[in-house]
């Protein structure tokens, strides 16, 4: 039995195919049930652009902390093995986490809602929802 593997640019660029088609069809068959895959297709995205949100802002956080203990234990091995002073060298990496902790814990991105049709046109019987087409025309 012989497997194939599948690469992730493989996978994404297929689901990226499907979601075309998807909308396509939408356009083409317009009613109340493409109106519903429509709701849920902007929800989808909204979560998907809060999770993203979620792990960016804790990568900012983790990469401090880390930035933090590199620059505590050069500056703590070099005080014990170096001259006068050579301490001061792990200030930099150390203060350099003392920015990115605070600035991933500041970061609010933000995330359009459901609701929000932020640059989206569209006629006053869809209130502005719009994807491909009007589908109540």
């Amino acid at each position: 039995m012989q497997h194939r593997r599948v690469g992730v640019r493989t996978v994404a660029r297929a689901a990226g195919s499907e979601r075309l088609a998807l909308l396509q069809a939408l356009a083409q068959n317009p009613g109340e049930n493409a109106l519903r895959v429509l709701e849920f297709l902007r929800e989808e995205d909204a979560r998907r652009a809060a999770n993203r949100a979620r792990q960016d802002r804790r990568g900012w956080i983790a990469g401090g902390l880390i930035m933090m203990a590199v620059g505590a234990g050069l500056g703590g091995m070099l005080l014990e093995i170096g001259d006068r002073g050579d301490w001061a060298v792990g200030l930099i990496p150390f203060m350099i986490g003392c920015v990115l902790v605070p600035v991933g814990a500041l970061i609010r991105p933000g995330v359009p809602s459901v609701e929000s049709n932020e640059g989206v046109s569209g006629c006053d019987k869809c209130n502005g929802r719009r994807a491909v087409r009007c589908l109540r025309q």
